[in-house]
């Protein structure tokens, strides 16, 4: 996903992609235990890199000045950000210190799926639809918090990370459970679906007011 003119356009490619990583990972449920934790790691770190270059490319996208769906295009009232570079500079000072110098690289450029990254690049940018991208941001979900923990433990696997996944249980009123992945394809109490997919709906429902 990269910059675009027309916000739709970023909306249709991140909720396709989101899309088919819920229902890969809808399949995986039922699986025997070893093809499960593999489709979900695979659905669980896709989901958030998914989020991630969605917010990447919103943020730069507003320097276009981009259409939304449905209300008034985008306009900065921060003069001063006239190009990618400018905004990339500006995201780096604001989430890792002021002197920082421009990223060189991805590495450099900050964690894009912390929404305080989105958030506080759109209002130093003076974005004219900074009450919006604050709405949107403030769904009731927690997966924006969890879902990346979960993406940590399955890129390192370790026992801090795995306990970390594991703790979740409690914020949903679940018993504890042995294993993240048992967690993941879990249902929290009243809800249809699994936790994962309930996190990528979650997802998808805050990129499609962003685009709005």
């Amino acid at each position: 996903m990269g910059p675009v003119a027309d916000l739709e356009d970023l909306y249709r490619h991140a909720s396709a992609r989101l899309d088919r990583l819920k229902l890969l990972g809808l399949a995986a449920f039922p699986m025997p235990f070893p093809e499960r934790d593999r489709r979900l790691c695979y659905v669980a770190i896709e989901a958030v890199n998914g989020w991630s270059e969605f917010v990447r490319a919103y943020v730069l996208s507003c320097v276009l000045h981009p259409h939304r769906i449905k209300n008034p295009r985008v306009t900065l009232s921060n003069k001063t950000m006239r190009s990618f570079a400018d905004v990339l500079h500006a995201a780096v000072r604001l989430m890792k210190g002021s002197t920082r110098q421009a990223p060189k690289t991805r590495r450099d450029e900050p964690a894009w799926h912390d929404v305080r990254t989105l958030m506080k690049t759109c209002a130093y940018m003076g974005c004219s639809h900074i009450a919006d991208v604050h709405r949107a941001l403030s769904i009731p979900t927690m997966a924006f918090e969890h879902l990346p923990t979960f993406r940590n433990y399955y890129a390192h696997r370790n026992p801090e990370s795995k306990q970390r996944a594991c703790d979740l249980a409690a914020k949903y009123a679940i018993p504890s459970v042995a294993h993240p992945t048992f967690l993941a394809a879990t249902a929290a109490p009243g809800r249809p679906q699994p936790l994962l997919a309930d996190w990528i709906d979650d997802l998808r429902n805050a990129a499609e007011l962003l685009c709005e």
